[in-house]
């Protein structure tokens, strides 16, 4: 793919469907508004939900290239954006999210400026954290040890990084799992050792949206959150090691209370016995009335405890 210098690909992936059509239509405005940036725009439509009048507007935009996804999958629209954009930088957004103004230009002089930056990321406000609130906290720790903050907060959120495709290959995005990606996909970079550079600069907003799946406590996301944690703990240095058990055990944890509350006692007691054996374990020892409960209930009564 002949990559054009200077040119932004920004991936927008959606579902396109009637109810989410103000959002992205905001979205999408939040791109092409950027000034002092060349800009191409790909809308990835993920699967078949997609509203027929919403997709044949966009579709007729000048401005858009649309992409189609069949079988929806939020990291196989990333992956499909990524390997038919023709830019030099790369950033995405999420279709409920928006970019703020002169988003793009920061983030691609940061890379012009510094040829050795792999990767930008910057801050941004997020519903999630409350009005107003920024979404990196912990900035020191970022600019000074990435790696270890990568792995205590996901200070990489979908709409919040520009990376510089001659040196971060879409390899690094290819489909993983659909809940948690960015956690694994910014470990995966930092492992790799490529360099990142955090600007304190609030450029994004990101929206809570109701019914947004990341915000869905589903079997889907209790698994994939363990399961990127597990990945990360097996392949941690030394120094981020301490942090990643202690998380696997909060998530063991959880995935145990949830399978609890959703009628499989088996899973929950497995998943708890593991958690004894992780730091901070121990703390969750009168955790087991419940289980105990549940597990009586199920065996005389046949109801959820």
């Amino acid at each position: 793919m002949t990559r054009k210098p200077g040119l932004i690909s920004v991936v927008l992936g959606t579902t396109c469907e009637k109810r989410r059509a103000k959002s992205i239509r905001c979205a999408i405005a939040t791109v092409l508004c950027q000034e002092g940036v060349e800009v191409e725009l790909l809308l990835v439509v993920n699967g078949a939900r997609f509203d027929p009048a919403l997709l044949s507007e966009l579709e007729s935009e000048a401005r858009i290239r649309v992409l189609r996804l069949e079988q929806a999958s939020v990291s196989a629209a990333r992956d499909l954006g990524w390997r038919e954009s023709h830019g030099e930088y790369v950033s995405f957004l999420d279709d409920d999210d928006e970019f703020l103004p002169g988003c793009l230009k920061l983030r691609r002089d940061a890379l012009d400026q510094d040829p050795s930056v792999d990767y930008v990321a910057t801050n941004g406000y997020s519903d999630h954290r409350g009005p107003g609130q920024l979404w990196v906290q912990n900035v020191d720790e970022v600019k000074a040890r990435p790696d270890i903050a990568a792995v205590r907060e996901q200070w990489l959120p979908s709409c919040g990084g520009m990376f510089r495709v001659r040196s971060i290959s879409n390899d690094f995005f290819t489909p993983v799992f659909d809940f948690h990606e960015w956690t694994w996909f910014n470990f995966q970079l930092l492992r790799a050792g490529k360099k990142v550079c955090f600007i304190d600069e609030p450029t994004f907003h990101v929206h809570q949206t109701p019914g947004s799946a990341s915000r869905l406590s589903t079997k889907e996301s209790v698994d994939a959150d363990l399961f990127a944690l597990r990945r990360m703990e097996a392949e941690a240095t030394d120094d981020q090691l301490p942090i990643l058990r202690r998380k696997v055990g909060l998530s063991l944890h959880s995935s145990s209370d949830f399978y609890r509350a959703n009628g499989d006692v088996g899973l929950a007691w497995s998943l708890f016995f593991e958690c004894l054996e992780y730091p901070g374990g121990w703390s969750h020892l009168f955790y087991v009335r419940h289980l105990l409960r549940t597990s009586i209930t199920r065996l005389f009564g046949g109801r959820r405890g």
